[in-house]
């Protein structure tokens, strides 16, 4: 499997399997098994052809944190469909007739892909 790297970062992989890279991106090959699955965050290099996998506690820490990344960005995405949809119900004041005809095409088209309901 080859274990890609950003030159100017040598000590950072960040890609493992693909098959082409940028002109400023360095690989190896690793025939090793990979202690935590493919994912490139969870390992670093070592003298710029060497795969090391990060400790248990950093691979869960890093796990941890792209849960709390989704999570928060599905509740960043609630509140705004919840403050879109309130804002078109509420309607705009007929002093600006261009914006409140432009959230409400928006909020006819969210809710049609049905990302309003609930």
């Amino acid at each position: 499997m080859k274990v890609w790297f950003n030159n100017s970062e040598p000590t950072k992989v960040i890609s493992l399997g693909k098959s082409v890279g940028d002109v400023d991106e360095t690989f190896f090959e690793h025939d090793g098994e990979l202690a935590h699955g493919v994912v490139h965050d969870y390992y670093t290099i070592s003298n710029r052809d060497t795969l090391v996998p990060r400790s248990k506690a950093a691979v869960d820490q890093a796990r941890a944190a792209k849960v709390a990344a989704k999570t928060q960005m599905a509740a960043d995405r609630e509140a705004r469909l919840y403050k879109a949809k309130n804002h078109a119900a509420n309607g705009i004041p007929s002093t600006q007739p261009g914006l409140q005809a432009a959230v409400n095409l928006l909020y006819k088209m969210l809710d049609d892909k049905g990302m309003l309901d609930g």
